[in-house]
């Protein structure tokens, strides 16, 4: 229910994705109840039956219809993700995508994310369960290990502790707590006043603040948070409720019905909101926008669940499993074989440049694969070099990463190395300081540091305040700094207007005059001038972008130069090649160290 609601953004449950928490919790709690009775072989078949045929339904029930709707910029991206999925490796491909939180991304089953946790653990259960059966100390031991890894984890970032069994199996451990070391009688419960305060601690766990994208364990996900809510479940079910609230019509029953159904509910109402509310380049929109919708969800999410419930999750009793099993696979793949045909021929050429602009971009800053074996690091090197004449650093937002491949690779060809943020907005964002990357810089050999935020930084007191402080220091140390002016920006997404035009639903897109990038830029060029740069040492995309009847391009035969309103897609990033060369022959020939400002 709490996931549910949450995906439908019903307001005051925001923190309702604390639902999958509460899962892992009862999870740990139940499989440790199931293994201690059964052999490792039934055990694992008998999860491999439960799961598996309502989920293999789901995959390709869902390839089909977002093949049939969806346009190949948002279709390939579940394409992409289909043998994830099959093999239970959803979490795995999310992580290496950006952020669970990031709509921009097209993700219909999303959802299952969780449950490739779940059956990556069940994996584990017949090595880690027996082990810890034995003793109470060696499972508190594993446990707060695996707390403290999980929270080092969410430090070094938030996307490994959320998506990756490591970060997450303390959770199921402490399910395992109650079920074996947490003894109580049939007749033993909570009574009223226990059950209330066990009620009331749970809702108010809904409402602590809490940021997903955070890195600090008070208000990251999942820490302190995950942490309460944890040992709140780990104490509802250590001893039953009070009777009159779990046999109680109006409460009890219910909750025993819905309970039936929720695994069916849970894999099928994801995929159905974010259907429903399909609009082209619209990402993964949750929610609801009126009533009507809202019903209309909440109508096909019962029908597809009663529809899964009665027909597809009793396979699991079949006595010719393996043959309904194989039929129900090879079903599912040729749905979603079906929907990638016939999303392949739905569209002309000219369609497929303009879809192409989604993936017409560099990996997400450093590459999660530089993440993955660096996790301390602060700063990547974007291109090998063997002899170095100079180094650079990148310091900048999302506007930076999308611009960094081709100013490396300009700057590489000049025997230019050219370090860049592993996290976004440094300096401005807070978690990296000033004083850190003038220590980065340093220990780096770092001459020059390259500077290019969005536009509207430099209209933010408090982050000019941070760049003044990090223009100084570094001319301080005599490293150059050098801007890159903010690019043009679009009023509305570029391949999304590009597409509507060429279908007859929209007549332009409304682009910006170089008198409207003045006046949006005011602030850069207040900022430069009260840093005294010299105006060698800032460079203009728009005076390249901007050259075609004194507005601003967003397309070039026929491909987009946007991925979106603001962030330029390779195409557009490599026309900037010529100020990118300039940029090396600035660096190349040397410059004078502008006058700190007073």
């Amino acid at each position: 229910m709490l996931v549910v609601l949450y995906h439908l953004e019903i307001p005051g449950f925001g923190n309702g994705y604390l639902g999958v928490d509460i899962f892992f919790v009862l999870s740990g709690y139940l499989m440790a109840q199931l293994y201690d009775k059964t052999p490792p072989g039934t055990f694992l078949l008998r999860r491999f039956k439960r799961i598996a045929p309502a989920y293999v339904v789901t995959v390709g029930l869902t390839t089909l219809i977002v093949g049939a709707i969806a346009l190949p910029a948002d279709a390939n991206q579940r394409f992409d993700r289909l043998w994830f999925d099959l093999f239970a490796l959803s979490n795995l491909a999310f992580f290496l995508e950006n952020s669970y939180f990031d709509r921009e991304a097209f993700k219909p089953l999303l959802n299952l994310w969780s449950l490739s946790i779940e059956i990556q653990y069940y994996l584990l259960v017949p090595l880690l369960l027996p082990l810890l059966r034995r003793s109470r100390m060696l499972l508190v031991v594993v446990l707060s290990v695996s707390v403290l890894a999980a929270t080092i984890l969410l430090t070094i970032s938030p996307k490994i502790s959320f998506f990756l069994l490591p970060g997450r199996i303390w959770e199921f451990l402490v399910g395992a707590f109650i079920a074996w070391h947490v003894k109580w009688t049939q007749d033993e419960h909570w009574g009223i006043r226990g059950s209330a305060v066990i009620i009331t601690l749970f809702f108010v766990s809904l409402i602590i603040p809490v940021r997903p994208d955070s890195m600090s364990p008070l208000d990251g996900h999942p820490g302190v948070t995950a942490f309460v809510i944890s040992l709140i479940v780990g104490l509802a079910i250590s001893k039953p409720l009070h009777p009159s609230v779990v046999t109680s019509f109006w409460a009890g029953r219910p909750l025993a019905t819905l309970g039936d159904y929720s695994y069916s509910i849970y894999l099928v109402h994801f995929p159905v909101i974010v259907v429903v509310n399909y609009e082209i380049f619209g990402g993964t929109r949750l929610g609801f926008e009126d009533v009507s919708k809202f019903i209309f969800i909440l109508l096909v999410t019962s029908l597809i669940t009663v529809a899964m419930y009665r027909f597809v999750e009793p396979m699991r009793k079949a006595t010719r499993f393996k043959f309904h099993f194989s039929a129900l696979v090879l079903a599912a793949l040729s749905l979603s074989i079906a929907g990638m045909l016939i999303n392949r021929y739905s569209y002309d050429e000219e369609d497929k440049k303009i879809f192409a602009a989604w993936d017409d971009r560099d990996v997400y800053r450093c590459g999660k694969l530089f993440r993955a074996l660096n996790p301390f690091a602060r700063v990547c090197l974007l291109r090998e070099i063997e002899t170095k004449n100079h180094s650079a650093l990148l310091v900048g937002d999302s506007h930076a990463d999308s611009i960094k491949r081709p100013l490396a690779e300009r700057l590489l060809s000049r025997g230019i190395e050219t370090y860049f943020y592993v996290a976004n907005d440094p300096v401005i964002g807070g978690q990296i300081s000033p004083n850190t990357i003038l220590s980065d810089a340093l220990n780096l050999g770092v001459d020059h540091v390259i500077i290019h935020f969005v536009s509207g930084v430099f209209r933010n007191l408090s982050y000019i305040d941070r760049l003044t402080e990090l223009t100084t220091l570094l001319r301080q140390n005599e490293i150059t700094v050098l801007m890159i002016a903010p690019v043009p920006t679009m009023g509305y997404p570029v391949p999304k207007g590009m597409y509507e035009i060429k279908r007859g639903d929209r007549l332009m897109i409304p682009t910006m005059s170089i008198r409207e990038y003045d006046i949006r830029n005011a602030g850069f060029m207040q900022f430069t001038r009260a840093m005294k740069l010299s105006a060698a040492n800032v460079f203009f995309p728009h005076e390249i972008l901007c050259s075609e009847r004194e507005r601003c391009a967003f397309q070039e035969s026929g491909r987009p130069l946007y991925f979106d309103r603001a962030h330029l897609t390779l195409t557009g990033a490599n026309k900037l090649e010529p100020l990118f060369s300039l940029i090396a022959d600035k660096i190349s020939n040397g410059s004078e160290i502008a006058p700190t400002s007073n």
